[in-house]
């Protein structure tokens, strides 16, 4: 990938996002999806989201493609929360 194409922004839908998300089932039930965000200072924090929540964030908010490092870190998207960007665990390396 080049410098342009890591710094292109890809929209992607909702239902595409889903497809790509690394969704885990908990032995309660729960289906979560595991997340991080900067919240500055070269800091990761990462957490588990409710899959309910995160879909329901994606209504609200686009999704896209993230960049070469969150993708290594196994987070290909990112949803465009108004507070900061939260990268989302996927499945496999977005194309």
């Amino acid at each position: 990938m080049s410098d342009a194409d890591a710094n292109e922004r890809v929209i992607v839908s909702i239902a595409q996002a889903m497809e790509m998300l690394d969704i885990k089932t908990h032995e309660d039930g729960r289906t979560t999806v595991h997340t991080f965000v900067t919240p500055g200072m070269g800091v990761l924090l990462g957490a588990d989201w409710d899959l309910e929540d995160v879909a329901e964030s994606m209504r609200k908010n686009p999704v896209e493609l993230a960049g070469p490092q969150a993708v290594a870190l196994g987070h290909g998207l990112v949803l465009e929360e108004p507070e900061r960007p939260v990268f989302l665990a996927t499945k496999r390396a977005p194309s």
